[in-house]
């Protein structure tokens, strides 16, 4: 199963937790869903956790953030 997550500091939060990259979903010009593989239902209990106020070590968070806008920068047509 698939969940997708318009928020990028939730899907940080998931890849800081140890999963995979997202899947980029283009959802407008310059604008990008996320899509995790969420064969377990782990990635959707992890979102929920984000949102309700759940705690990941912060050099964990920066860089799985960093990542994250890095592929999304990359899918855009450039690289930084």
């Amino acid at each position: 199963m698939d969940i997708r997550t318009s928020s990028l500091p939730a899907g940080a939060f998931a890849v800081a937790h140890g999963h995979k990259l997202p899947r980029l979903e283009t959802v407008g010009p310059n604008h990008f869903g996320l899509v995790f593989e969420d064969p377990d239902g782990e990635v959707a209990k992890l979102i929920d956790n984000y949102f309700h106020g759940a705690r990941v070590s912060a050099r964990d968070f920066y860089a799985a953030l960093r990542d994250i806008r890095l592929e999304i920068n990359r899918a855009k047509g450039g690289a930084r």
